[in-house]
């Protein structure tokens, strides 16, 4: 999870299937889910997002050539997400799978992020 404590949200980024553990971490901590980000289709665990977005009516976002046939907001190279005072950048790093992206997490006054979502190895 990543969350701005300042304006109380909270995105979670490839979340397991099992999604009360989320829930309850930000209920814990008073935040909002707003966004349920994956890096990549999951050939590996059965992604959450989907139970996210029915549980708490979060946003589903995945790399725009995904092809998935649910609602969700398609990402690509260049987007954001503002999370109070912290940007989420989207930058495209196929190879892991063709519609693989990386999620950048910083201060938006910055241009240098402080973490990075990668999800799987970088090519």
């Amino acid at each position: 999870m990543t969350a701005s404590e300042e304006a109380g949200l909270d995105v979670v980024i490839d979340p397991q299937r099992d999604v009360d553990k989320y829930l309850r971490l930000a209920e814990g901590l008073g935040l909002r889910l707003t966004h349920a980000l994956d890096t990549h289709l999951h050939a590996d665990f059965i992604t959450g997002v989907r139970e996210l977005a029915h549980s708490a009516n979060v946003v589903i976002g995945i790399g725009e050539k995904s092809g998935l046939q649910f609602e969700h907001t398609g990402l690509k190279e260049g987007d954001s997400i503002q999370l109070g005072e912290l940007n989420i950048g989207v930058l495209d790093t196929p190879g892991h799978t063709p519609e693989h992206i990386t999620y950048t997490v910083g201060p938006a006054a910055e241009s240098v992020p402080k973490a990075i979502f990668a999800g799987g190895t970088l090519h």
